[in-house]
């Protein structure tokens, strides 16, 4: 990008340096403002130059990897939305961001935009829209690992894939800039479950597992409110979506909490309670309460 100024972490990085100034610990300061401004481009080179081994997993370079991108993405974010608000893009104007943003050379729109959406391209990410029809700042996982050319199999491009097409980890449940409705969350969960049974015997797992056990808190949670809120009552096409879990799904961890979410809505004429689901109890329903041992 041409011009960064309006960039969040730049004006961060700003004050970092007047900081350390004042306390005339430059060395210090030029540390924390080189972590602060490492792009994505710059993490992917970082990851493409270390040498793997089960003393430094692969899971924890992708995890840094995906922490530098969604800071970025809350970036750019902030950036687009700015920016279009200043050049007053409307619908149709908005749309042709979406459709012209992998093809900047034909785009006629204003200028900045054309200078956020180079800088989405030479970064990985890409724009999309969120259940309510706003434009959002998006990664695809996989495709970013696939165009680095790094190896990546079973375990590894497994959990990308289940990041990258089930889970969203930077919105997750209701409201996920995947588009998936809640009423398909049982298809999420299904897929976390079947990645804890497919790999449950690899100790490679506990890289991943309190991290995907959240998640699965997260979505389990907006699973059986049935989309609606506390108190109010829950329509009879939810009321079906989740006794047919329980018919579906008979051998899943997550029967009981939905079983015990039906009970305390039976008994309050079908509305809705809050019911707690937490990652311990995430843990224990995928079956990782006792984690495999090397």
């Amino acid at each position: 990008m041409e011009n960064v100024d309006d960039f969040p972490r730049v004006k961060e990085a700003e004050d970092v340096i007047e900081y350390y100034e004042s306390e005339g610990d430059i060395a210090t300061g030029k540390e924390a403002i080189n972590e602060l401004l490492k792009t994505p481009d710059m993490a992917k080179e970082e990851y493409e130059s270390r040498n793997f081994s089960e003393e430094f997993p692969r899971f924890f370079v992708m995890r840094e990897l995906r922490g530098v991108l969604r800071g970025f993405q809350a970036d750019f974010q902030s950036v687009l939305i700015k920016r279009m608000k200043e050049q007053e893009l409307y619908p149709d104007g908005q749309q042709d961001i979406i459709d012209y943003q992998d093809h900047i050379e034909v785009y006629d729109g204003p200028e900045t935009i054309k200078d956020v959406l180079r800088g989405l391209n030479k970064q990985g990410l890409d724009i999309g829209r969120d259940q309510s029809d706003k434009l959002v700042i998006v990664t695809d996982y996989m495709s970013l690992f696939n165009d680095m050319d790094v190896e990546l199999f079973g375990i590894h491009s497994d959990y990308l894939t289940l990041l990258g097409s089930a889970i969203d980890p930077d919105r997750p449940g209701i409201g996920n800039d995947y588009g998936i409705p809640w009423y398909d969350f049982d298809i999420v969960l299904t897929m976390t479950e079947g990645y804890f049974q497919e790999y449950e015997d690899d100790p490679r797992l506990e890289y991943v597992a309190y991290e995907l056990a959240q998640y699965a808190a997260i979505y389990l949670r907006d699973y059986v409110s049935g989309g609606v809120e506390v108190e109010e009552k829950l329509p009879k096409k939810a009321q079906n979506e989740l006794t047919a879990f329980v018919d579906n799904y008979p051998e899943s961890g997550f029967v009981s909490v939905i079983e015990d979410a039906i009970s305390q809505y039976e008994a309050n004429n079908w509305k809705r309670v809050d019911i707690a689901v937490t990652q311990d109890m995430m843990l224990k329903a995928l079956g990782f309460d006792d984690p495999p041992q090397d």
